[in-house]
């Protein structure tokens, strides 16, 4: 009887490892589709500012605002994407005009 007991524990450890695997993976592809569907989001969103004959850029707020995620999914998006022009917000430095000090980024579709 012991032994059916151990038989039956042991059987239920096992079912129990691959059904949390399982869950894992399911998650963790569940995620990635998230990621790419928001990425898909945002490149579809400046492209259509491009067609839309919209020649400039957008800052991250503007994205936020109009594609309801957060500012680190837009940047790890468009740094992700070759599809995505990068460019810095450039603030002069009062003291000296030559010089500049970054304060945002902006982002647009390319064309090519």
């Amino acid at each position: 009887m012991k032994d059916f007991l151990n038989e039956g524990l042991e059987i239920m450890s096992n079912a129990a490892s691959v059904i949390t695997a399982l869950v894992v993976a399911f998650a963790f592809i569940g995620h990635l589709w998230a990621r790419q569907k928001k990425r898909n989001r945002l490149v579809e969103c400046l492209r259509a500012d491009r067609d839309n004959q919209f020649e400039g850029w957008h800052n991250p707020t503007y994205l936020m605002a109009h594609l309801g995620i957060t500012e680190d999914q837009i940047l790890q998006a468009a740094l992700e994407n070759k599809h995505i022009e990068r460019k810095p917000v450039i603030e002069p430095d009062p003291k000296n005009p030559l010089i500049g000090h970054a304060v945002g980024i902006q982002f647009r579709y390319k064309l090519n």
